[in-house]
C-alpha cells in the first residue's frame, strides 16, 4: 500500500491507499488511460483518523505533482498504484 498526503477538506492528512473501488457489479470504477492525468480509476484511501475516502486515480496523481518545487524536486510521497 502507498502513503500519500491529500487534502480532507482543508486539511492536508495522511493516508493509505488501500485499494481500487468496485461497484455494485464488481466492476472497478472509473476509466484507465495511461495519461495519469486522465485515469480516473477510483481508490479508497485509508487515513490515519481511520477515515475512508474514495479519491480518483487523476487527483492522486495531480497532488503528487503539486509538491514537486521549481527546481524539480520532492520528498516522495509514492512510487506507484499497485492494486493486486
Amino acid at each position: 500500500n502507498a502513503e500519500v498526503k491529500l487534502h480532507i477538506g482543508e486539511r492536508l492528512s495522511k493516508g493509505m491507499i488501500a485499494h481500487q473501488v468496485l461497484g455494485p457489479d464488481s466492476r472497478r470504477i472509473g476509466t484507465y488511460d495511461d495519461n495519469h492525468f486522465l485515469n480516473t480509476i477510483m481508490y479508497e484511501v485509508e487515513f490515519d483518523n481511520e477515515q475512508v475516502w474514495e479519491y480518483g486515480a487523476n487527483v492522486i496523481a495531480e497532488n503528487m505533482i503539486s509538491w514537486v518545487d521549481e527546481d524539480g524536486f520532492s520528498s516522495p510521497n509514492m512510487k506507484a498504484i499497485v492494486d493486486c
